[in-house]
């Protein structure tokens, strides 16, 4: 009796499928986490301090959050595109790689919505607390003194902006459990 000669399909993931498969979910992962930690642990130390404080390092953490989490952002949709790609067949593959190629295209959108989300919703909030910021440090160093209703608006402001992100934060999770799910279809 012989052995059977193993078979090669085309179906069965490559390496490089099988290692984004891995990192994409793993980055929006990450990706979530931090923002989710501007929000959950940031915004809530930032409430404590003085207003013309709270500003300065709120944008400070802003800066360097436009950095970094766009750009993650993106690869973490380019790779759930590539993913969802890999798994489209037009000639009528399987039904899982059909709904594997839909799960992931929805995990793309998902991450790639964070853009707009920034743009329509959170981008107003962001001009206040910049203009607010450049008004307090136009005082100059010396003028620690507010009034009651700046820095509760400052304050507000900040707050509004933690629950603004958690939304973002939202979006790309929906992205990262979307990812890890497709894993086990």
């Amino acid at each position: 009796m012989s052995q059977p000669t193993p078979t090669f399909t085309t179906t069965s993931p490559s390496s490089l499928i099988r290692l984004l498969q891995g990192i994409t979910p793993l980055l929006s992962s990450f990706t979530t986490g931090l923002s989710l930690s501007l929000s959950v642990i940031l915004v809530p130390r930032l409430l404590e301090s003085p207003s013309p404080l709270i500003l300065r390092q709120w944008l400070s953490a802003f800066h360097q959050g436009k950095k970094l989490i766009p750009g993650l952002s993106i690869l973490s949709s380019l790779g759930y595109f590539l993913l969802s790609w890999w798994h489209f067949h037009p000639s009528g593959g399987s039904s899982t790689n059909g709904r594997l190629s839909k799960i992931y295209l929805l995990a793309g959108v998902a991450t790639l919505s964070i853009v707009p989300y920034t743009r329509i919703i959170m981008w107003p909030t962001n001009l206040k607390l910049m203009a607010k910021e450049e008004e307090f440090s136009s005082w100059g160093v010396d003028h620690v003194l507010v009034t009651e209703e700046e820095e509760k608006g400052a304050k507000y402001l900040v707050d509004h902006w933690g629950l603004l992100n958690l939304g973002r934060a939202g979006l790309v999770g929906l992205a990262a459990v979307l990812g890890l799910g497709a894993g086990y279809i």
